[in-house]
């Protein structure tokens, strides 16, 4: 299948070839950086020319046998659930996929919900509350 390719510099175009084997893969800019989308969702980053895959406390171990480090956007603000995906891995088109789709399988954590107003907390429409007052 061919991979598709949209935002970035020669480096996400390397990345996007060597996960060639998953099939379609889409880089959309993001906050100074790019996410990585294969089936509608997100599973890596890139961003200052590193690759970065999702990770889990059962895939965690690997990375960190591997000596790679946490994303870190900024100094002192760690995102642990995203680990640099080593050079040699990177480097071997199976073992790329293989991890890409790893990182993409792992279980997504549900979004909050915004918390709703208790029941008649809104006025009906079309009533106005009486002004202050004239009670």
């Amino acid at each position: 299948m061919k991979a598709v390719q949209k935002p970035g510099d020669s480096f996400t175009a390397f990345v996007i070839d060597q996960l060639r084997g998953l099939g379609p893969v889409e880089a959309r800019k993001m906050f100074g950086g790019e996410g990585l989308y294969w089936n509608g969702q997100i599973f890596g980053l890139i961003d200052e020319g590193r690759l970065y895959f999702r990770v889990a406390p059962s895939t965690l171990p690997k990375y960190q046998a591997l000596k790679s480090q946490p994303f870190e956007p900024w100094p002192g603000h760690v995102m642990k659930g995203y680990y640099e995906v080593p050079a040699e891995i990177l480097e071997d088109l199976d073992e790329a996929a293989a991890w890409a789709r790893e990182a993409w399988a792992l279980p997504r954590t549900k979004r909050r919900k915004s918390v709703a107003k208790t029941p008649g907390a809104r006025r009906p429409r079309g009533r106005r509350a009486p002004p202050r007052g004239s009670r």
